[in-house]
């Protein structure tokens, strides 16, 4: 949505179900939406062409998180897993298990050393 004019700029088209979490990494260069499809979606927020698909979560992805510098993306489930994505590799990093119930906020401490987690 371009929010001066109230209209919308562009509708995305990849997921199979509700988009469930949306984020603009920091440098702007990329959009991220996850979806009860239990995937994680990274868009060019320029030419809003699909960059990757992720895939891995066995539930609704519910949180994303960008590290400050970009080159990291965190995705929250409801499986009850957290998972680090490479935005220069496109690979997945990391995948952090221990909640109880599924995933519903992230975010990264400014110094990207530190992942909070709510669920």
């Amino acid at each position: 949505w371009d929010i001066s004019s109230q209209r919308k700029v562009k509708s995305f088209v990849a997921h199979e179900k509700a988009v469930t979490a949306v984020s603009w990494s920091a440098n702007g260069k990329f959009l991220a939406s996850g979806s009860e499809d239990c995937n994680l979606c990274v868009w060019n927020a320029t030419s809003y062409n699909l960059v990757k698909r992720f895939q891995g979560h066995g539930g609704a992805v519910t949180a994303i998180s960008w590290t400050s510098d970009s080159k990291t993306v965190a995705s929250g489930a409801k499986d009850k897993t957290i998972r680090l994505w490479s935005a220069v590799t496109w690979q997945e990093m990391k995948k952090l298990e221990g909640h109880q119930g599924g995933i519903a906020s992230l975010c990264w401490s400014s110094d990207d050393k530190l992942l909070i987690s709510g669920s």
